[in-house]
């Protein structure tokens, strides 16, 4: 077994950016877990230019990109955040060996041989009222006023000023990744845990574990909203220790 603690390889959710993980990232450091933070070429930089966004390939290639910036002997834990599920189960291709271990954080899976809308109406087909499809522009944003962000995240966060600039900065994201079939499914290929969040209102836990169990991943339970754990990191992060140190 290798004493090599993994790298967390951590994909942020929809609309979202690797600023998403700033406090889980710094409440890792002092467990000497290395972490890397990723960008999704689908989600925008610029709201204002939309041209060429990437789609679910181009977000796998990306995470693939991240990997293999990494020593090649360099045990990976790729860690998905809602969105980012499809994404992630693209990239893990059965010839990544170094990934250990592939962490579903609330995330959107789609079934083999089916696009995530198409998963969305079998596991979560209650659609929030605060995400936007934008047919002009075939591009998914986010309403974020007061009740989103109730919904997203949890009430007592409007008072942080940190998470809330960083849920305003949420930027539109291309919509083609949603109706694209994944060719790899990362979670046969590697072993897999999902974390469901029993307070989700985005996600509701019960999809989340009838998703799991389809999967077969192993399961863990918080009690968490959404994105709760991106601004009050503590929960999530023993449990992202507890499975580096097992991958170890």
């Amino acid at each position: 077994m290798s004493q090599q603690m993994p790298t967390l390889v951590l994909v942020h959710g929809g609309n979202g950016s690797s600023r998403n993980w700033s406090n889980v990232i710094a409440a890792l450091k002092p467990h000497n877990i290395p972490t890397l933070a990723v960008d999704l070429p689908s989600v925008a930089k610029d709201p204002s230019n939309l041209s060429n966004l990437g789609d679910l390939f181009a977000d796998a290639e990306t995470i693939h990109a991240a990997i293999a910036s990494l020593p090649p002997s360099t045990p990976i834990i790729l860690v998905a955040h809602s969105f980012a599920g499809a994404s992630v189960t693209q990239a893990a291709s059965a010839d990544l060996t170094n990934i250990k271990r592939i962490i579903y954080i609330t995330a959107s899976v789609p079934r083999p041989g089916t696009s995530l809308a198409e998963s969305f109406s079998e596991f979560s087909p209650k659609s929030p009222d605060w995400v936007n499809l934008d047919q002009e522009t075939f591009t998914v944003t986010l309403k974020l006023d007061e009740a989103a962000i109730d919904s997203l995240y949890s009430p007592e966060l409007r008072g942080d000023p940190k998470v809330l600039e960083i849920v305003r900065s949420a930027k539109p994201q291309h919509m083609k990744g949603l109706m694209q079939v994944p060719t790899v499914v990362g979670w046969k290929e590697h072993p897999a845990t999902f974390v469901v969040l029993k307070n989700d209102r985005a996600f509701e836990a019960e999809g989340q574990r009838r998703l799991a169990q389809m999967m077969g991943a192993d399961v863990v339970e918080l009690e968490e909203t959404h994105a709760g754990f991106l601004a009050y990191p503590e929960k999530m992060v023993e449990v992202l220790v507890k499975i580096a140190k097992e991958s170890a």
